[in-house]
C-alpha cells in the first residue's frame, strides 16, 4: 500500500489499521474508537483527570507527551504564525486557523 516495512508483525499490523481503519479497542464511556491498545489507554485520561505531563515553566498539567509539546511555545516570545487579516501573531498555526475562521465568521 504504502511502501512501509515492519520488522515485527505486530508493528505491521497496528499500521496496516490505519490503510483500513480499523479501529478494534473502544472507550466504554463515550465509545470512541482506537487502533492500538495504547492509544485507548490515552484517551482514557481524558475522563478520569489524568495529567502525567507537565510543564516545568509553569506548572500546567497535560494529558499527553504531544499536549505539552504544543503548550511549551507559549513561553518563547516566538510567535511565528500571523493571521493574515489582523496581523496578529500565534505560537501555533492551531490558534492562528482559528482565529481566521472566527474573524471570517464575525465579518
Amino acid at each position: 500500500m504504502c511502501g512501509k516495512s515492519n520488522r515485527r508483525r505486530a508493528d505491521f499490523v497496528v499500521h496496516y489499521r490505519t490503510h483500513t481503519d480499523k479501529k478494534p479497542y473502544a472507550c466504554d464511556m463515550c465509545k470512541k474508537k482506537c487502533a492500538t491498545k495504547g492509544g485507548l489507554d490515552t484517551h482514557r485520561r481524558t475522563h478520569i483527570g489524568d495529567k502525567p505531563y507537565f510543564c516545568v515553566m509553569c506548572g500546567k498539567e497535560c494529558t499527553t507527551k504531544g499536549d505539552l509539546d504544543k503548550h511549551r511555545p507559549i513561553h518563547k516570545a516566538e510567535k511565528p504564525y500571523k493571521c493574515p487579516i489582523l496581523g496578529k501573531a500565534f505560537t501555533d498555526a492551531i490558534n492562528r486557523d482559528t482565529q481566521y475562521r472566527n474573524v471570517n465568521i464575525a465579518m
